[in-house]
């Protein structure tokens, strides 16, 4: 498979905004190379659902949607188009440099608006730039973090240039443990309750949450008790057991906030096959480190 989309007419604008993002341009890329050679610091364009999103081989998730596009988090995408339509309000809680809330801001189109959450720099920055270059005005980037109280807390950020850009973390969890403090610089982060942004926004609505926030989903979801209530948005978002046994926090605590505001949640996986919803009660070990929380109440 070869790649090859030239970078548009603003590139000189985007160099000047980050200057070390852009080092070759207009180049093809053999994707079974790219499997060896990580080395490969050269700029990418790579469609996807709709969008642009740029990319370099020596960032881990860049690289993984640079090589394999179609099948990247293809299950969490294809129940995200079934589900989100036009016009919707959305969050991104953990939004990295933007893949999510970019497919988001195509689905809900110009009378939706996406809210996304990206505290650290570098990578808020590459956020940013995929913004600009699909020019994405429904998209709002906020600099904070959200969690349980409004507070400000250390944050284990990923330094700059590391493959493993996506590890950011609130909690000492098993990516710090493996890859070391070392590969991380401690800043202190303002922090939100999801329900305080909500009311400070005065908003009217809120259809779809994404969460994914390397061990801290917990925190968000005590933080939106009352507007998950209010507004009963699907929520997507990540679930890995292993982290969150080493971080011991219990499966009951997800069951018991979610059941009590008449949620029901389902795995989200691929079987090999096709791309499947099954029902989850908090008591197996899941297939992913995926679930989708659907509100349904009885009666209604």
């Amino acid at each position: 498979m070869q790649l090859n989309y030239p970078i548009p007419k603003f590139k000189g604008w985007l160099k000047s905004k980050i200057p070390h993002y852009f080092k070759t341009r207009n180049r093809n890329i053999n994707t079974n190379e790219a499997l060896i050679k990580n080395e490969n610091t050269n700029t990418y364009i790579v469609e996807f659902r709709g969008t642009r999103i740029i990319c370099r081989q020596d960032n881990k998730l860049e690289y993984k949607l640079l090589t394999d596009p179609d099948s990247y988090d293809e299950s969490n995408f294809y129940a995200i188009t079934s589900l989100v339509k036009e016009g919707a309000t959305c969050f991104d809680i953990g939004a990295n440099i933007g893949i999510y809330s970019l497919v988001l801001s195509h689905l809900v189109g110009t009378n939706g608006q996406i809210h996304a959450f990206e505290p650290v720099d570098h990578i808020r920055h590459k956020f940013l730039v995929n913004l600009a270059f699909n020019g994405a005005k429904n998209v709002l980037v906020r600099d904070f973090a959200l969690g349980d109280r409004l507070n400000e807390l250390p944050m284990y950020q990923v330094k700059e240039g590391l493959f493993r850009g996506g590890t950011s973390t609130f909690v000492h969890n098993n990516n710090v443990e493996v890859m070391g403090e070392d590969a991380f610089e401690r800043r202190t982060v303002r922090i939100m309750k999801l329900d305080e942004y909500v009311a400070e926004q005065n908003l009217t609505r809120l259809d779809f949450i994404k969460i994914d926030v390397e061990g801290f989903e917990l925190n968000v979801f005590q933080g939106a008790i009352n507007t998950l209530a209010k507004f009963k948005p699907t929520i997507l978002f990540e679930h890995d057991q292993n982290r969150l046994n080493g971080l011991k926090i219990l499966e009951s605590q997800f069951s018991e906030i979610l059941s009590n505001l008449g949620y029901s949640c389902f795995e989200v996986f691929n079987d090999g096959r096709r791309n499947l919803l099954a029902p989850y009660c908090f008591d197996r070990k899941l297939k992913g480190n995926n679930l989708l929380a659907i509100y349904i109440s009885i009666g209604e």
